[in-house]
């Protein structure tokens, strides 16, 4: 079986662990990473394996988030990207990336043993061509 795999980029490392862990109690590897230039070097190792790119859009380092968003979707179409962050992204995300504004991450423990979700309340979902026309406004 093969188990998809999820890059994790959060520079917060509670944050990046409690997504990590979640992912991995729905048989998603993931692989925490701190910021953007360590995901772009796990990227250029496996690239071709990674289902899913998670990322803040404020990370340590010379690249963001939205900079390693737009990395990947050029480089791997195949990737689905997620982007967070407590304030829209100023610059466009890339086609079909899933931006999630997150007010504080706050979680949500499940009746599922050992699994907490983010408080649906304080994430809100829109894709890129939605941020693009709340842009455009």
């Amino acid at each position: 079986m093969n188990v998809p795999i999820a890059l994790v980029v959060e520079d917060n490392a509670i944050e990046r662990e409690l997504v990590a862990g979640l992912l991995e109690e729905f048989y998603v590897a993931a692989i925490p990473c701190e910021s953007a230039e360590k995901a772009l070097r796990v990227l250029e190792g496996a690239g071709e394996n990674v289902s899913m790119l998670l990322t803040d859009t404020h990370l340590p380092g010379k690249i963001d988030g939205v900079e390693l968003a737009h990395y990947a979707a050029e480089q791997y179409p195949n990737v689905h990207l997620v982007v967070t962050s407590g304030r829209v992204p100023r610059r466009q995300l890339p086609d079909g990336a899933k931006f999630f504004k997150s007010r504080g991450l706050r979680w949500t423990c499940c009746a599922r043993p050992n699994v907490c979700v983010p408080n649906s309340r304080l994430l809100t979902s829109c894709n890129a061509e939605q941020h693009a026309r709340r842009r455009s406004a």
